[in-house]
């Protein structure tokens, strides 16, 4: 059976269970593996890009955002604002500097910028990992099911646990879950980079 649809996984996920008289709490599982692969899974389609006009010092996230890769100002030549921690910006730049960002720490739902923008404002683009979109009965598929398959299936199956003690198999679906996800970073590096060595920026932290 293909598991590239919502009403699909939830039948595969029943069948291994031999029940069928758990769809909510199926649904339930999906969801929390959602929830878990946000956590855990970096993944090139998951990330976003978005343009934004900096003229304050707070900025509010993307609503769907889970971290951020990075900021460039639209500048000519273009510009990286760097990541920081929020005690960092405070070193950095003095906060009654203003002019061109340079540096920019995320706390909670905002990122404050130093320099301070200026009036004038700059086009920024963001490049930032999203959640992934919740599986639902109007959103019947996303890109790491279609992907990923096998990490929904032995994600959920792994949650059910508290609706079926004492499955035997629990060790198995725990052990082909994190084989699943090893396989999806791997994927996920080497579509990304192309398979050369990753390099570190010296100063660039993504919290």
């Amino acid at each position: 059976m293909a598991l590239n649809t919502y009403a699909l996984l939830q039948t595969s996920i029943a069948d291994q269970l031999n029940r069928t008289d758990l769809t909510a709490e199926i649904k339930d599982a999906i969801l929390l593996t959602e929830k878990r692969l946000n956590r855990v899974l970096k993944y090139p389609k998951l990330e976003k890009r978005a343009t934004a006009t900096l003229n304050a010092e707070f900025e509010a996230v993307p609503s769907d955002m889970l971290e951020m890769v990075s900021i460039k100002l639209k500048t000519n030549p273009e510009s990286t604002v760097e990541q920081v921690s929020y005690d960092q910006l405070h070193e950095l730049v003095p906060s009654t500097s203003t002019g061109k960002p340079r540096y920019f720490a995320r706390q909670g739902k905002e990122l404050t910028f130093r320099p301070i923008p200026d009036a004038t404002g700059y086009t920024a683009e963001l490049i930032y990992q999203a959640e992934i979109a919740e599986l639902s009965d109007s959103n019947t598929t996303n890109d790491v099911l279609t992907d990923f398959p096998d990490l929904y299936l032995y994600g959920s199956l792994i949650h059910m646990e508290a609706h079926v003690k004492n499955d035997e198999r629990i060790a198995l679906w725990t052990t082909l879950f994190n084989e699943a996800l090893l396989e999806a970073q791997k994927n996920s590096q080497a579509s990304k980079y192309g398979g050369g060595l990753l390099r570190m920026k010296p100063g660039f932290a993504v919290t």
